[in-house]
């Protein structure tokens, strides 16, 4: 076992935060929630990245507390239901791999993904890997009831929407300073960079901005997780951009320019996942404003003023483009994001192969699955089929679906306030995520902080149902009882 130099910073301050209690916690794990790629800790079997180590001394001093108040209840909503069904399915299914052993082939959790001829099938057995992602499960399904108990004031739920968005634009602030160093040959600053922060992503070293494809390489990891983490922040920005008040992010300028460098910097980032990302968000912007203007002149003015926004971006796009890779926009596009879905080129190849994989698996075992962590996928939807089965998938997309018509009924019956701005953006980030989830990342997304950071703040936004008229505004951070 190793501590990383950042370890050595940040360890002793959570024991400081640890004492002082929750509240100083949960603003750490929003603050870390994007050093996802950073660790404090690493052994032989796994390392301690930075934002779990915040997350569970929050958990930690959540039970303590509990244990000297002699008190272990909790908010009985129906998410919590469809999450505790779900995590009795994930403990089920821990007996498929003695039930079925040796009659499928998997691709084992450690297995790895970077190239197909590089998978290394196995046959079912009941591995390590089964008992510690189901302790991921467990761990982060403890992590959403703590975010939701320390969620208890509007000026929260603000701090919560601030910290993604701020901390989405510093991750691509980082992103570009690295490209930096890497174009001026400065690797040395980058090699300090790595063994400070504890950076276990070695490929950064490898990453170009120059050149027919470019990539972005971030303390938040490889390009696809960082543009997943941006389109959260991307989203809840998109709220405001659909109003005409100042709010929470200052000026109408302010967050328009905020709102625009995300989605560039998104782009830039070179990754299939941004850039499909960015047309969920068009779709989920368009979507939630008809739900909340009810298809009227307000709502087709506001999808208008949003995709006019967009158009002047993908202008500014074309020209950085061909700056730096003397291609045009389109011909960029197809080549590296397109062809390689559409041809089963490099990752397209492998996604199709594990999915096609993940469904056979699951026609043999449909209720059950195999047993979860038994066997790798690209995407959330073909590993919950495989691991779990339609039992676990459905119970995974009951708990998902509760939490968002929570935030639907809001926006849905809300009047136009500052509020049910704040929850349209982060509705928003919820579905681009959700659904980037099903089909173009890996069920390691599911192990993110910051995407149950989303789940939380919904559930809890939830609340603000039972108030009249929903009377919060962004001057008023009552206690939500």
């Amino acid at each position: 076992m190793s501590i990383t130099p950042l370890g050595y910073i940040l360890i002793p301050l959570g024991i400081v935060l640890f004492l002082r209690g929750t509240r100083s916690l949960f603003y750490s794990v929003v603050v870390t929630s994007s050093l996802f790629a950073t660790c404090l800790i690493t052994t032989e079997l796994t390392l301690l990245r930075t934002p779990y180590y915040f997350t569970l001394l929050l958990i930690a001093r959540k039970f303590t507390d509990a244990v000297m108040r002699r008190d272990f209840t909790f908010l009985k909503t129906r998410e919590n239901l469809y999450l505790f069904l779900f995590l009795g399915v994930v403990i089920m299914s821990l007996i498929m791999p003695i039930i079925a052993q040796g009659k499928v082939w998997v691709i084992p959790i450690d297995s790895s993904v970077g190239l197909l001829e590089l998978l290394t099938p196995a046959l079912l057995e009941l591995r390590l890997s089964n008992f510690t992602q189901a302790i991921y499960m467990l761990f982060f399904a403890a992590s959403f009831l703590a975010f939701v108990s320390e969620i208890k004031s509007l000026s929260t739920i603000i701090f919560v929407a601030k910290g993604l968005v701020y901390s989405s634009v510093a991750t691509i602030l980082i992103g570009l300073i690295f490209q930096l160093f890497i174009i001026t040959g400065n690797k040395y600053l980058i090699q300090k960079i790595y063994t400070i922060t504890g950076l276990y992503d070695s490929r950064i070293f490898g990453a170009v901005i120059l050149g027919e494809q470019f990539k972005m390489f971030t303390t938040t990891g490889e390009p696809g997780v960082t543009a997943f983490h941006c389109l959260i922040g991307l989203g809840i920005l998109s709220g405001f951009i659909l109003s005409k008040k100042r709010a929470f992010f200052g000026s109408r300028i302010r967050t328009t320019m905020l709102f625009l460098f995300l989605a560039l910097g998104i782009l830039l980032t070179g990754s299939s996942t941004g850039y499909y990302g960015i047309m969920l968000l068009v779709f989920a912007v368009v979507f939630t404003t008809i739900l909340r203007s009810h298809i009227s002149l307000i709502a087709i003015k506001r999808i208008l003023r949003f995709l006019m926004i967009f158009f002047l971006m993908f202008i500014g796009l074309f020209f950085i483009i061909r700056f730096l890779t003397n291609m045009p926009l389109l011909d960029y596009f197809i080549k590296n994001h397109i062809e390689v879905l559409t041809k089963g080129e490099r990752s397209g190849e492998i996604r199709a192969y594990l999915a096609i994989k993940n469904l056979q698996i699951f026609l043999q075992y449909p209720l059950l699955g195999i047993g979860y962590g038994s066997t790798r996928s690209l995407s959330m939807s073909t590993f919950l089929l495989a691991n779990v089965g339609l039992l676990g998938i459905g119970t995974f997309y009951m708990f998902n679906f509760s939490i968002f018509k929570k935030g639907y009924i809001i926006i849905r019956n809300g009047p136009h306030t500052d509020v049910s701005m704040l929850v349209q953006g982060f509705l928003i980030a919820f579905i681009v995520s959700f659904l980037l989830l099903q089909f173009a990342q890996s069920e390691s997304m599911m192990l993110i902080v910051y995407y149950w950071l989303l789940l939380a703040v919904l559930a809890r936004c939830g609340i603000l149902i039972h108030y009249r008229y929903f009377s919060l505004s962004c001057a008023h951070s009552s206690h939500v009882k």
